[in-house]
């Protein structure tokens, strides 16, 4: 009995500990690879054209659909018969 508790403590444990180290490689290797960007990248000048206008973005209109309503006096018509179309 007294070994399966510490089997179970043990590898409980390693388990733990496995993940906190993985974590922290993770997260280093993060920062280290941020910072090495930061330091390492070339800020091109932008260039603005004081002449040109920006473009307005082209809207696009939706096609409109077409009506299928109709309207039907019930005094006048007893049925009704519709066909399918695609």
């Amino acid at each position: 009995m007294n070994e399966f508790f510490v089997s179970i403590t043990v590898g409980f444990l390693c388990t733990l500990t496995l993940f906190a180290v993985c974590f922290l490689i993770v997260l280093g290797g993060k920062v280290v690879f941020l910072t090495v960007k930061r330091y390492l990248a070339v800020e091109q000048p932008t260039k603005v054209d004081p002449q040109r206008k920006p473009k307005k973005p082209k809207t696009i209109k939706p096609e409109p659909k077409p009506i299928r309503s109709i309207e039907i006096d019930p005094f006048e018509i007893d049925r009704i018969y519709v066909k399918k179309s695609s």
